[in-house]
């Protein structure tokens, strides 16, 4: 998942100056890892609900 069109070794999106890599890479790595692991959890919840797969496979 790709939450912005930036590569490491880019300019940080902060706009502090340093490279992305040294700068805010391993918080929007870890903040990804967190919303990943959070919504894989709430379909292990639901995923028994057919209306919430129907919902989802729209999606």
């Amino acid at each position: 998942m790709k939450i912005f069109d930036i590569s490491r070794n880019d300019y940080c999106i902060c706009g502090s100056g340093k490279k992305y890599k040294k700068c805010c890479m391993n918080n929007i790595e870890e903040i990804k890892k967190k919303l990943t692991n959070s919504l894989s959890n709430e379909v292990n919840l639901f995923s028994d609900d057919v209306e919430f797969i129907k919902i989802v496979s729209i999606l």
